[in-house]
């Protein structure tokens, strides 16, 4: 080493300087010997400008080796150099770099002056070979245990064992600080969770706290078990919950399940105990295909007892208008739940012309349930890519506070998103989804979001088409037909009906509004979708009543969600059978009424070959009646469309094991149960490479079908725009 001489008073400080280092990379201190020469500078300004100049000594090391130990230079061979470049600065102790490596030094003894400027090449040596990264790091230290490195086809690896228990991985590299190294942990790990009784469903809780670095452990799940389990599985669900208090998708998992064995136990309620096993772990956490991440709770219920069942109405049935019922007896339960289900016109979820979404909720349990509820409604069209484009959106959050197991259902008018929708046809849509965000009561997971889908088929006229549109006006009391009525449409006089009560005219389709005024009848106001020549009554309200009443609303449709005109409807007084009105359902399939409050009638419905009876029906509240002819109308044809998809990518260090799974989600709607074929495919925005290609074969039930499936990309340390097409085939 060449120092200055006025460093000389310091020569034993930076000597033990140099020793401790060499030390640290595996060399004896009785093997170490540090010769320093002050022969090229008096002071520390000297040797500065020494080192400017470039006037660095080049000493012949086989002769500096010769003065160090008495053996003669034939007999000597360089094996080996290392070449240290330290930066020491007066006032604190300062880190250095070895050029190629990245290993940073703790300590620096302060020798005197200004910093040392040194410069040097050393080229920078790299390896894959397991033979050489063997004898650099020939063992490991892992818990305090020493364990031998030795090469393999997969690189050096050392192979050990940890006792059941261990809750902590500690692992070393002596002599190796110098070294930089990609270095992968593969670990086969058997983790056990405690399932805790909650009465009706055992439950268990997830969270890998495990961490190491930044997003760069990856825990790929297997093989997941449900064991020891005294009653049978009778529907499981997954959870996730992430840090801010956000939630993934809720499922049920049960179908992801095996029973893989059964045993007898007389310790168990049921005299057995059960095993259920599944190899297919990618519901764990869809969006990164079973590579579960540390920041993610997870959440398993087994349910032994029968969950409370969310209620599907029948095609035919009463329903209260923004109202409550019970629930039949078979869909009660004591466990606490809430549900949400979303319906167009009341049952259906599939309208070839919806004018009415429903919003079901369900309460169970023995206790009031407080349910928070928000809509999302949107319409618009698809663009050249597919892509949704949002002409028009909405939300609603409701709150409704249940009694313990019933039901109760809210009327929202979405006219005006119908008509937007096919304002774009044959390329627009309306997408409604509810969500339940917050219950007091809510057991089951599975059943807190609801969706439903409507495209425009071909036989709907486009928006602006002249149409003939007429209508009546009647008294809603006695159905009586009233003259001299003013009837606007678009704030526009469209005519006053005359003495049968009716105006004709004719209107462009699309959305309008309509306003009719009599004195002493209440106004009437709402919207209307104009989709095609109609006919349509308007019940007016007198202002002045002689009892309490509710509107008792009679819709007849087809089987597609299509209104039916021309059923005769008739209503009768339950106790006394005496016929209390009759009238003829409308284009819009309706048939209104007024009851006194009260009152309990029987209703009779003839459409078609097809007769409807609906009796005892108590008007205590507004209420709907559904008959749903078992037929198609003519709008109606058989329809298959992706109605959204998700591409949601998996972060972190999943790349490093291959190819690395994305969730693809998609939503495919049918008006009829079929099975198709989607193909995915993943490619380069840019280069339109195809990247990764799958198909996944799919039943389908009527109404909106959610599908998982995953896209498999080897993408790594680079960054890449990359898309997701899903079609069917």
């Amino acid at each position: 080493y060449y120092l200055p001489k006025e460093a000389k008073e310091h020569e034993q400080d930076f000597k033990e300087h140099v020793i401790s280092y060499l030390e640290r990379l595996g060399i004896r201190r009785d093997n170490i010997n540090v010769s320093v020469s002050y022969d090229i500078a008096d002071t520390w300004k000297q040797y500065n400008d020494t080192i400017h100049k470039g006037a660095i000594p080049k000493p012949n090391i086989l002769e500096l080796v010769k003065k160090a130990i008495d053996v003669p230079p034939e007999r000597l061979r360089i094996d080996k150099i290392i070449i240290i470049i330290s930066t020491i600065t007066q006032g604190y102790a300062s880190a250095f770099d070895m050029l190629g490596g990245g290993y940073h030094l703790p300590v620096a003894t302060i020798v005197h002056g200004n910093s040392i400027e040194v410069t040097g090449i050393i080229q920078k040596y790299d390896t894959k070979d397991p033979d050489e990264i063997a004898s650099f790091i020939p063992k490991i230290e892992i818990n305090g245990k020493q364990y031998d490195v030795s090469p393999s086809k997969d690189g050096a690896i050392a192979q050990f064992s940890l006792p059941i228990g261990t809750d902590s991985l500690v692992i070393r590299f002596p002599n190796a600080e110098h070294l930089r190294a990609w270095f992968t942990l593969e670990a086969r790990t058997l983790v056990k969770a405690p399932m805790k009784d909650r009465g009706g469903y055992y439950e268990a809780e997830f969270h890998y706290d495990w961490k190491y670095g930044e997003d760069n452990l990856v825990i790929i799940t297997k093989k997941m078990e449900f064991v020891d389990m005294p009653y049978p599985m009778l529907y499981g669900e997954r959870r996730i919950e992430l840090p801010h208090g956000r939630v993934e998708s809720l499922f049920g998992i049960s179908k992801y399940f095996e029973l893989n064995q059964t045993m007898d136990d007389p310790t168990s309620p049921t005299g057995k105990r059960y095993y259920y096993v599944t190899q297919n772990p990618e519901f764990l956490d869809p969006a990164n295909g079973a590579r579960m991440q540390t920041c993610k709770r997870y959440i398993f219920r087994y349910w032994y007892g029968s969950p409370p069942p969310s209620y599907t109405p029948p095609p035919s049935g009463t329903i209260p208008v923004n109202g409550s019922q019970p629930l039949p007896p078979n869909y009660t339960s004591p466990l606490g739940n809430a549900w949400v289900k979303l319906y167009l016109n009341g049952t259906t979820n599939a309208s070839v012309i919806p004018r009415t979404l429903v919003v079901w909720l369900g309460s169970t349990g023995v206790d009031d349930n407080s349910i928070e509820v928000k809509i999302n409604m949107s319409s618009g069209y698809l663009d050249e890519k597919d892509l949704p484009v949002y002409t028009m959106r909405e939300t609603k959050t409701l709150t409704f506070t249940l009694k313990p197991n019933e039901t109760y259902t809210h009327f929202i008018d979405i006219q005006k998103f119908i008509a937007e929708a096919i304002k774009y046809a044959p390329r627009g849509f309306f997408e409604a989804i509810a969500e339940i965000t917050k219950a007091t009561y809510n057991k089951v997971l599975s059943d807190d979001i609801s969706r439903v889908v409507y495209f425009p088929p071909s036989g709907i006229p486009p928006e602006g088409n002249v149409v003939i549109l007429n209508v009546k006006v009647v008294d809603a009391i006695n159905l009586t037909a009233i003259q001299g009525a003013d009837v606007y449409i678009d704030d526009s006089l469209y005519g006053t009906t005359d003495a049968s009560g009716w105006v004709n005219g004719s209107i462009t389709t699309g959305l309008h509004t309509i306003r009719v005024e009599k004195d002493g009848y209440q106004t009437y106001e709402k919207n209307i979708n104009v989709f095609d020549n109609m006919s349509i009554t308007i019940e007016l309200v007198p202002v002045t009543l002689p009892t309490t009443y509710y509107e008792l609303e009679v819709l007849v449709q087809y089987q597609d969600g299509a209104p039916y005109e021309g059923a005769n409807v008739t209503v009768r007084d339950n106790a006394t059978g005496t016929t209390m009105f009759t009238q003829v359902t409308d284009t819009l399939g309706l048939a209104e009424f007024m009851i006194e409050s009260g009152k309990t009638v029987d209703v009779f419905i003839t459409a078609g070959n097809y007769t409807f009876n609906f009796t005892g029906i108590v008007m205590d509240k507004d209420k709907r009646i559904v008959a749903t002819v078992p037929e198609d109308s003519t709008y109606f044809e058989p329809e298959v469309a992706i109605s959204n998809v998700t591409f949601k990518i998996h972060w972190g260090m999943g790349w490093f094991y291959g190819k690395t799974p994305h969730l693809v989600e998609t939503w495919v709607f049918t008006n009829v149960p079929q099975t198709i074929t989607l193909h995915y495919r993943a490619f380069d925005d840019e280069t339109n490479e195809t990247l990764n290609e799958t198909d996944l074969t799919v039943s389908l039930h009527k109404g909106v079908n959610y599908i998982m499936n995953w896209v498999y990309l080897g993408v790594r340390n680079e960054s890449r725009m990359v898309r997701v097409e899903v079609s069917i085939t």
